[in-house]
């Protein structure tokens, strides 16, 4: 396997297995996240150069780490016994706001630093403000309406959306 390809599908993969029917949408979404990355970057200008595929990476690298924990906390209560339903309503009202709160935060550092600096320093920046912002988007709006609408395809059965535990018994 190609180098720079194992870490997407790492990604892909862990999603699948631990969420189910929605890693799946969750690996979707940030495979079309990547492809919008790539797609605004060359149509910008930006060129692909180290700094480009650095901005590109680091912001999908963003958002898997937010699509992991608002799925985790829809695993969490869904094995618990809520809803499909509300487990991602509740993960949205929950752990959603935390990963909202570090795509804005990043936004912010990256225009103060597009209003800063002139240079190499710009581009890196605008070219990882708006990949957060695609992320941003792709997380907090398509992942979410594409894992209700499997929810009402497929339905609810809990099984679909979360793998069990095993723990482990003390001897």
């Amino acid at each position: 396997m190609a180098k720079g390809r194992s870490g997407p599908s790492l990604a892909a993969v862990c999603l699948i297995v631990c969420f189910r029917l929605a890693g799946l949408a969750a690996a979707w979404m940030l495979l079309a996240q990547l492809a919008l990355s790539y797609f605004f970057s060359a149509l910008i200008g930006a060129g692909f150069t180290v700094l480009t595929l650095s901005a590109i990476w680091l912001s999908w690298l963003v958002s898997v780490f937010a699509m992991a924990n608002l799925l985790l906390g829809m695993r969490e209560d869904v094995l618990h016994g809520r809803s499909v339903r509300q487990a991602l309503k509740e993960s949205y009202a929950g752990r959603g706001h935390a990963s909202l709160d570090v795509y804005v935060g990043l936004a912010i550092i990256a225009v103060l630093l597009i209003i800063v600096d002139g240079g190499v320093i710009k581009l890196f920046s605008e070219i990882f403000a708006i990949c957060l912002l695609l992320g941003l988007a792709v997380t907090h709006l398509a992942l979410r309406l594409v894992t209700y609408e499997a929810i009402n395809l497929f339905g609810g059965k809990s099984e679909l959306y979360a793998a069990k535990r095993t723990l482990k018994k003390e001897g």
